[in-house]
């Protein structure tokens, strides 16, 4: 037996790390090894992580009772099983069901994640991967913008009062330059943050925090692409009230704001006598 197989062995009765390395054949030191190299530094909770994971995928599938649930992924109460879930997804059991998310892993999808026969996964072909090239122009621009400040640090406090050209009710009238920035190098870290936990480091400059979310949502667009799961609906815990949404819109819903962020930005620079550059790309 493997670590793979100890997964896959999820109704096994529950056993503690001892048992763990027995039942794969391995000592205990070696059987960390062999985890630590898989990429799973704690397999025991990276055991539990999957049981949840079924249970999520149970929950919106069929009508198996909580408490049932509960007993299958290892817990002695029901009560003990929704915080851990609710830690884990954001939400309890209950609400789960009700929102009916069709993605039920948790954190980085290219790790060991449950894996139920009849979930389908459709390979497509490799297209031209216009979406890449849209977030890699936003990039690319903003990266510009950046470059044209960096003489220009006086003008990051600046407040400009105008009129935005996409105005959105939950935008602050007196939003300065430098927070508008900013809001250009992340728009896509709270989206990040509700799939797989991604934390955005503040510390960092814009530069390498556009660069860090720009490789986090790229690999992320690149596997909801190979998988075919554009329709795959997920819980945005961090909603209030949490909310579900597909992939496809979530990633709509990125570029558009990336856009309309620059093209705010830029025109705000112009007012100020700065031209950096086209707000409609020369190429795409």
């Amino acid at each position: 037996m493997d670590l793979k197989q100890l997964f896959e062995d999820l109704d096994a009765e529950a056993y503690d790390y001892r048992e763990f390395a027995a039942r794969a054949g391995f000592s205990v030191a070696q059987s960390y090894r062999r985890a630590v190299k898989a990429g799973i530094s704690q397999p025991l909770l990276a055991r539990r992580r999957v049981l949840l994971e079924r249970a999520a995928w149970h929950l919106t599938r069929d009508h198996i009772t909580i408490s049932e649930l509960a007993l299958d992924a290892g817990f002695e109460s029901t009560e003990g099983f929704s915080r851990a879930f609710a830690r884990a997804f954001g939400v309890t059991p209950s609400v789960f069901r009700k929102l009916s998310p069709r993605e039920y892993r948790i954190g980085p999808r290219n790790g060991i994640h449950y894996a139920p026969g009849s979930y389908q996964v459709c390979r497509q072909e490799e297209t031209m991967k216009f979406i890449q090239r849209l977030l890699d122009t936003h990039r690319d621009q903003v990266l510009t913008i950046l470059s044209s400040l960096e003489t220009r640090p006086e003008l990051l406090e600046t407040v400009l009062p105008l009129t935005n050209p996409f105005p959105w009710p939950w935008e602050p009238d007196d939003e300065t330059v430098g927070q508008l920035l900013a809001r250009s190098c992340t728009g896509a870290v709270p989206w990040l943050h509700s799939i797989e936990g991604y934390s955005d480091d503040a510390s960092l400059s814009n530069r390498e925090r556009l660069l860090r979310q720009h490789e986090a949502f790229s690999k992320f667009v690149a596997e909801t692409e190979r998988d075919g799961t554009w329709d795959v609906t997920f819980v945005d815990a961090d909603c209030d009230p949490p909310q579900v949404f597909s992939y496809s819109s979530l990633i709509h819903h990125v570029i558009s704001f990336n856009e309309h962020s620059r093209i705010t930005l830029i025109q705000r620079l112009r007012a100020l006598g700065i031209e950096t550059l086209d707000p409609l790309p020369a190429q795409i």
